[in-house]
């Protein structure tokens, strides 16, 4: 365990980097590292426990292989976590295991056989190997996205951050499955945990690998990207990669695709991420493409009902529009996960995080905001006739609603896990469906009866799109092909393969007789739809990170595409494969593209928070759309509180009126993303830490001029975390990754101290009133520090601490024992200590320190007297998965509260 600690304390950046130097040593720590992991999701998908590790070993010689193309070594577990997936689905599609028939068996081998069963019978083994029997025969219970979890915290021995980083979701995320599949499995967890927890690897597992990587050739870098969907983070949002498994039963079927009628036992395995990366297309119309995130399903009610009435709508800002109770203003329209024209040309709607935003398409005005029955949208279509609008609703459901009024009309009920995509019929009667349960479902739209259930993809059906006679569908998933379809009878029609990556988008041509699709392999294919064959390949620039749209325009003449590597959206001649013209969009606003039914206008959104219009004809301007961002990072008041900061997973600072909810100003001071943000005293100034690619700088920023100011070098790796000013503004203060605190001279930049104790991120920093004392937080623990000695004074076992303003009291919480504690600063002990689940996570004390704000075991927003305890008064929180940020206004009326959902919500403090 010593060694362990040890090898987590290298990051994986310092380890790749030796190991590209020509230390192979340190490849023999990444693979201690992660070893246990690795083999825990190759047990949870293969089923057994042996030949795991043999797949285990295979994987990491694969690795060895492919590091050098693996660009961002920061993002290496969830690289890895792609090659174990992907190595896991080859073995189980080619291999079978063989059976030897007892008739051609000797008599010798069965004796032999049977008498060695009876000795191992008489050993600790067969316990061991019958409880772990009994562990999976209990874990077949949970739903696969917590079965993951489940195998990777007690088996793999991760903690929920190493995980969310593995499967790349939020560590939000992995604590909620993690207590789902406790709630369910409470009386068992015991077992579980005791039987994972003690399971040996073969003890000769890295030297095994050691000694065979001396056989294997790596592979020299290349200008094209890992082969991982991870390539476009950085500035582009953190959406959810979707990765999808499927058990040792099913898969062996899924060399070719098949009928639901078909006589077979099948066992659907999926392996859920939230948000937040999977940047895939997935349009329902040939017009129109789009990124294919699905965002994580929760049991909660999201935003609470508002007016339908898309005329009492226009009456009121749409600041206002369907607010929970509380709320008074809400800043930001979410992220956008989808976009699509009505086939008259009128409407634009916007499906994404908090529900579907409906605009005039020809002036860009707000016109209606839909959220009955949703959560967030993440797919939408148009009936042909303009009536109904699809798109997925809560619980796996599919909503029908009328798109001018809002009123739902009716919920398609069958899925077993999330809706990715939706598209109707060109006759309007009928809606395919395709979904992460792997099936494609086709549904009367007068009955809302389900009409056809059928499969074919090893994993998720990413996209499916009807043909423009409405003869045939169209769909891919995460195999690398495309399937076609009888639409009226789910027949299989054929396959087109070709691609050697991922596909991203697949749109027909309006005339019925091409499909044009893109994919990670940096090619646009055409393929001939009667005959299955490749007609045409286009290939995108060196530089691309993969095709990740591709739409038709109205007439079949042109195709345009786009790739997140350049931020040019390309126009191509369908008939010669000529490149005719190119967009050159501000970075990261290529996530989604549709064309007007006329083709005049081209209109795309993306991860900037915007929605541009294009003139087709001269590749002009337009129009712009402002109000959507990112996931937020943080958020800062102004000192008068007349200004709230927000950044987020993009390269923008945006600043807004809170009393208004007006966006006043957008900055993007750097290229890259900010993690962290705090305001000086003089209400100005603001302290940035940047993203990942600007690793040891910590800069001030000018909001007025929107100049960047002095800079502040020395962190050693990954940037800066957290910052924090002293009262006077004397001091700045910053947290690393590498858990330093740099203290630094504001006047001269020069370094005053580096406190050192942390081992991890040092996620926030606070001054004391008189700058005094600071106190940082981390995973590790929390410390108080004399700033001018650098000694600490008091030592916490908490990774969050809530200060009253006069720093009298603070409340510690330490999330991994559950434990919360009240406590006089002056006190050796705390006052009151917290050990149940069911309790408020504090997050904030008031300005004048009489109450305390946080989130309850319901999810609701509890506002507490900060010295009882007593709950004063609660709202639904009205964010989708939950709040993430929470800070008081400096006159103590307003709470501001920010969430995935990517939007801030103002709050009435009630008093």
């Amino acid at each position: 365990m010593r060694i362990m600690r040890s090898l987590m304390k290298k990051s994986d950046a310092e380890l790749i980097h030796q190991i590209l130097s020509g230390n192979e040593a340190a490849f023999s720590d990444l693979v201690q590292k992660y070893q246990k992991s690795v083999h825990a999701l190759a047990w949870r998908k293969i089923g057994d426990f042996h030949i795991a590790e043999e797949i285990t070993q295979d994987i990491f010689l694969h690795v060895y292989k492919k590091l050098p193309t693996l660009k961002d070594s920061n993002q290496f577990a969830g690289w890895l976590y792609v090659i174990a997936n992907r190595q896991c689905i080859a073995w189980l599609r080619k291999k079978k295991q063989p059976v030897q028939s007892l008739e051609a068996t000797s008599q010798d081998t069965l004796e032999e056989t049977a008498y060695a069963c009876y000795i191992s019978e008489q050993r600790e083994e067969a316990e061991a190997e019958r409880r772990r029997e009994i562990v999976q025969n209990l874990l077949e219970k949970l739903p696969e996205s917590e079965r993951t979890v489940i195998i990777l915290h007690y088996l793999g021995e991760m903690t929920c951050e190493a995980i969310s980083k593995f499967l790349g979701v939020s560590p939000n995320t992995v604590k909620s499955r993690l207590s789902r599949a406790r709630k369910r499995l409470r009386e068992e967890e015991s077992l579980i945990r005791e039987t994972l927890g003690t399971v040996p690897l073969s003890p000769n597992l890295t030297a095994n690998i050691m000694r065979d990587i001396s056989n294997v050739e790596q592979t020299p870098p290349s200008v094209s990207k890992p082969l991982l969907p991870f390539g476009a983070l950085g500035s582009s949002v953190v959406l959810i990669i979707l990765l999808l498994g499927a058990s040792n039963q099913y898969l062996t079927y899924f060399q070719l695709p098949y009928s639901f009628d078909a006589q077979s036992e099948t066992a659907i395995e999926i392996v859920e991420v939230s948000v937040f990366h999977d940047i895939q297309s997935k349009p329902n119309m040939q017009k129109r493409v789009r990124s294919d995130a699905t965002p994580n399903q929760t049991s909660k009610d999201g935003l609470q009902k508002g007016k339908s009435s898309m005329q009492n709508n226009l009456a009121q800002d749409s600041t206002k529009w369907k607010l929970p109770e509380g709320a008074k203003t809400r800043l930001g329209k979410g992220h956008i996960f989808d976009m699509v024209h009505s086939p008259d040309g009128k409407l634009l709607a916007a499906a994404g995080t908090i529900g579907i935003w409906i605009y005039d398409a020809h002036t860009g005005e707000e016109l209606n905001l839909l959220t009955e029955h949703m959560e967030s949208a993440s797919t939408i279509a148009f009936s042909p006739d303009n009536s109904l609008l699809a798109s997925d609703g809560k619980d796996n459901t599919i909503l029908l609603c009328d798109p001018h009024t809002g009123k739902h009309k009716m919920t398609l009920t069958g899925h077993t896990e999330g809706i990715s995509s939706v598209a109707f019929s060109p006759d309007g009667k009928t809606l395919a469906s395709g979904s992460e349960d792997e099936t494609i479902r086709l549904w009367d739209v007068v009955t809302g009866e389900q009409l056809l259930v059928f499969a074919g993809h090893a994993g998720r059906v990413s996209e499916v799109i009807y043909s423009p006679d409405g003869e045939m569908l169209a769909s891919h998933g995460r195999d690398e092909m495309i399937h076609l379809w009888d639409a009226e009878t789910g027949e299989f029609i054929r396959t087109f393969t070709g691609h050697t990556d991922l596909i991203w988008s697949i749109a027909y041509s309006p005339d019925g007789k091409a499909i044009a699709s893109g994919s990670e392999d940096r090619t646009i294919r055409f393929w001939d739809t009667d005959t299955g064959h490749l007609k045409t390949t286009l290939t995108h620039t060196t530089n691309s990170d993969g095709v990740t749209l591709v739409v038709f325009s109205p007439d079949g003449q042109t195709l345009v595409s786009a790739d997140y590597a350049d931020d040019m959206i390309q126009f191509w001649n369908v008939a010669s494969g000529e490149r005719l013209e190119t967009i050159k969009s501000p970075p990261d606003t290529t996530n989604h593209i549709v064309f007007s039914p006329d083709g005049r206008t081209l209109v795309n959104a993306g991860s900037d928070g915007t929605i541009r219009f294009w003139d087709v004809a001269t590749t002009n301007p337009i129009r712009t759309l402002d109000g959507y961002a990112e996931m937020f990072r943080d958020m800062a008041y102004s000192p008068d509180g007349n200004t709230l900061a927000t950044v987020s997973t993009g390269p923008s600072l945006r600043l807004w009126d809170p009393h208004t909810g007006r966006l006043k100003k957008i900055y993007a001071p750097g290229s890259v993303s900010i993690a962290c943000i705090a305001y000086a005293p003089d209400g100005v100034t603001l302290a940035c830490g940047p993203g990942p690619t600007e690793y040891d700088t910590v800069y001030l920023f000018n909001t007025e001029t929107g100049e960047r100011g002095r800079v502040f070098t020395g962190h050693k790796k990954n940037g800066a975390v957290s910052v924090a000013f002293s009262p006077d503004g004397q001091i700045l203060a910053s947290g690393g990754s590498d858990g330093a605190i740099h203290l630094w001279d504001v006047s001269t930049s020069k370094t005053l101290k580096i406190l050192e104790w942390h081992n991890d991120y040092v996620r926030t920093l606070a001054f004391s009133p008189d700058g005094k004392m600071l106190v940082s937080t981390s995973d590790s623990g929390s410390r108080f520090w004399n700033i001018a000695t650098g000694e600490p004074v008091k030592d916490l076992k908490a990774d969050t601490i809530v200060l009253s303003p006069d720093w009298e009291k603070f409340v510690s919480i330490d999330m991994v024992s559950r434990i919360t504690q009240f406590w006089n600063m002056d006190s050796e002990d705390p006052l009151k200590t917290i050990t149940s689940e069911e309790k408020t996570y504090f997050r904030a004390y008031s300005p004048d320190g009489c109450t305390i704000v946080g989130i309850d075991s319901d999810g609701q927003l509890s506002f507490c007297d900060a010295s009882t305890g007593e709950v004063i008064h609660t709202f639904e929180n009205g964010h989708i998965q939950g709040v993430w940020f929470m800070s008081y206004s400096p006159d103590g009326r307003t709470l501001a509260t920010g969430g995935w959902d990517s939007t801030v919500l103002l709050w009435d403090v009630p008093q």
